[in-house]
């Protein structure tokens, strides 16, 4: 933003001679402390916001509003109650309010006054806007708008109402009361010299809100279960031991509230686990299921809606400081100085965490040597490839040996050598016993290599939990069953061998000489006697090689986030996949576009681009393009509007309405249309 004052005033000194001299000063420094004001006022508007773009278009549209509503008041006091006398003791009074709340206004006065608009200038022999007479008490308001917002920064950064905007941001009145009884006065008397501190007790809101808690949340694995009984056990006994349960989570919650037509997501509900360390946790899920939420709020970067998550004995929610020096995190994005060397960026991470001296070379060799970037250690990290500042990511996490450790898909970019460098550094790190890890990932086979304890999340909870033989057994389809047959004319009675000694067994593949069947747990009693059966037929059935295997992880995998009817109903964004635009839409869509001429952005409040149309109604030097523009856009922009938003408004509705009716209150009336299958195209 200096920079862009810079070029505004010298732009202005350039076109316009009552902007030279000591005039050009006058406006930069008037100019300084708007800038700062507005830094300020933003960073204290933005907490009142979570979302961070949310809170960038909400401070531009929201100054924008407040601006032009600023001058239009000016206005009206000066040519209606004033005669066009800027200089009217009542037009000043309002202009020093506005310019307090609203420092842009006093900066927009200062400007057109040293361009002697109305004269102001003239009236009082002087070329200073800065002088007594003209503009010196909105220069003072602007000031006084600086000290005000950068105290309020000071106490949004101290923490002193922080708790209490992000209690606001949240929305509903539930999710604030649930918050109010989050841990609140957790004891203070830990050696900090120790590296384990000493057991945390609870607070008995914490405990009365385990006693009162919903018992009926929906849960189907047993090994969930006894995990939550687990935590309610440690919650009852009012104490974290900060080794046995380094990362401490009780019915972790996150809802991000409807904004308007999109609806309320629930992104992670009801989330309990006790992680020791010396334990490497792996979190898998398909892509949305809620794993780098419940990343985010276990390190501290997003607020929970409701539960507790504790970090070493700290709470990430009142002790954010304190829990976070206790971590390392490694995101799915790379958090490198890029105008910084590899060796430099270890070395500057490092000392954050506390290492000097000795230590701290030496570690740094440690981290380069065990991933392999030694040869990399003076080149910038921006010219490195991606694999590489995945490595530099890793190494900034784990250096310093923090208690806890978030390693959200690590392996991405890594080639399967620098793969199996990382599983072997975390599973030294994990033998110290030091270390609690919970690692998010794709690749099964990294987590049958690494992990010590799995959970598959789907939909925002955890649909089974154990270790990798524990879930292949558990929650296995069964075998798998692989023939390499001499010749594929061996395929027929293959088959009907199958079908005879394994029965309900389903092939799943058949190319050539190779199949692959599926045979259910049931119809193998004894894996001897299967061997032996085998054996006993390989040379009639034409085999030249079998295998008969336990199902894999992967297909564990594939079977617990497999969607049904349930999900379907109980997720408010499939409702969204039926909707489809037709002729009348398009045709509502283009009429709302003509009519939008006398009422600018009138179609885009239609649509549900309420942003888009409040700038076009607050800036009317874009209506002209923007209106030709979106003559061209509008099939995408009803089409959106439809798919994203279900913005089919009522009146489209007749007892004749299609069967995928899209409007709300049809949604109400109708029940969701079966999933279609393979042989049932939608």
């Amino acid at each position: 933003m200096f920079v862009y004052l810079i070029w505004f005033v010298t732009i202005l000194a350039m076109f316009s001679d009552s902007y030279r001299d000591s005039r050009y000063g006058n406006i930069f420094v008037a100019g300084i402390f708007y800038v700062l004001a507005s830094i300020f006022r933003f960073y204290s508007c933005s907490y009142l916001i979570a979302d961070v773009r949310m809170a960038q278009s909400t401070y531009f549209y929201g100054a924008l509003a407040i601006m032009f509503v600023c001058i239009q008041v000016w206005i009206i006091l000066v040519f209606v109650n004033a005669s066009g006398n800027a200089q009217d003791p009542v037009v000043e009074g309002a202009s020093a309010f506005f310019s307090v709340f609203e420092p842009t206004f006093g900066f927009y006065l200062l400007i057109i006054f040293q361009q002697n608009v109305l004269g102001v200038l003239s009236q009082n022999s002087t070329d200073n806007v800065l002088s007594p007479d003209v503009g010196q008490t909105y220069f003072i308001m602007i000031i006084i708008s600086f000290l005000m917002y950068a105290a309020i920064f000071v106490l949004l950064t101290e923490g002193g109402i922080k708790h209490v905007l992000c209690r606001i941001s949240q929305g509903s009145s539930v999710a604030v009361q649930q918050l109010r009884n989050r841990v609140a006065n957790i004891s203070e008397d830990v050696e900090r010299g120790q590296l384990i501190p000493n057991n945390r007790k609870l607070p008995q809101s914490l405990l009365d809100q385990t006693d009162s808690a919903d018992k009926s949340v929906f849960v189907l694995d047993q090994d969930v279960l006894k995990e939550r009984k687990l935590v309610e056990a440690i919650v009852r006994r009012g104490t974290v031991d900060a080794r046995e349960s380094a990362i401490f989570v009780h019915a972790l919650q996150k809802i991000y509230l409807a904004r308007g037509n999109v609806p309320a997501k629930v992104a992670v509900k009801d989330i309990s686990l006790s992680i020791p360390q010396g334990e490497i946790f792996g979190l898998l899920g398909a892509n949305g299921a809620g794993k780098t939420t419940l990343l985010k709020m276990v390190s501290g970067l997003e607020e929970p809606s409701s539960g507790i998550a504790m970090i070493n004995g700290y709470d990430v929610v009142t002790q954010t400081t304190q829990a976070q020096r206790s971590m390392g995190l490694c995101p799915q994005f790379d958090t490198l100085l890029d105008r910084l060397s590899v060796r430099e960026n270890l070395v500057f991470f490092g000392r954050i965490k506390g290492l000097e001296g000795d230590e701290l070379t030496e570690t740094v060799e440690a981290f380069m040597q065990a991933l392999n970037i030694k040869r990399y250690e003076n080149k910038l990290t921006q010219h490195l490839s991606g694999g590489n500042r995945r490595k530099v990511s890793l190494a900034v996490a784990l250096i310093g040996a923090p208690p806890t450790v978030y390693l959200d898909e690590p392996s991405t970019g890594l080639d399967p050598v620098a793969s199996r460098l990382m599983w072997r550094l975390l599973s030294k790190i994990a033998e110290a016993k030091t270390t609690a890890i919970v690692l998010t990932t794709h690749n099964m086979l990294e987590c049958e290599a690494v992990c010590t304890r799995l959970c598959i999340m789907k939909m925002g909870e955890m649909v089974c939990l154990g270790n990798t033989q524990h879930l292949r057994s558990t929650h296995g389809t069964g075998f798998q069953l692989e023939f390499v047959l001499k010749d594929a004319s061996y395929g027929d009675k293959v088959k009907e061998f199958v079908e005879k000694h394994f029965r309900q067994s389903v092939l799943l593949e058949e190319h050539g000489c190779m199949l692959n069947f599926e045979v259910p747990r049931g119809s193998i009693p004894k894996m001897s006697q299967a061997f032996r059966l085998l054996e006993q037929h390989r040379d009639a059935l034409g085999c030249e090689d079998y295998s008969l295997s336990q199902s894999t992880l992967e297909q564990v995998f594939l079977k617990k986030i497999r969607p049904n009817e349930k999900d379907v109903l109980s997720d408010p964004s499939a409702l969204m996949n039926h909707k489809v635009p037709l002729f009348r839409d398009y045709a509502t869509g283009y009429l709302m576009w003509f009519i939008s001429v006398l009422f600018p952005g009138l179609h885009h409040f239609y649509l549900g681009n309420y942003w888009r149309g409040l700038k076009y109604t607050l800036t009317f030097n874009e209506v002209g393009a923007g209106w030709v523009l979106d003559f061209f856009e509008m099939h995408v922009l009803v089409q959106k509007s439809v798919q994203e938003h279900g913005h089919i408004r009522r009146i489209f509705c007749c007892n004749c309405c299609l069967d995928y009716c899209c409007c709300h209150a049809c949604q109400k009336k109708k029940s969701l249309p079966p999933l279609a299958s393979d042989e049932d195209p939608i």
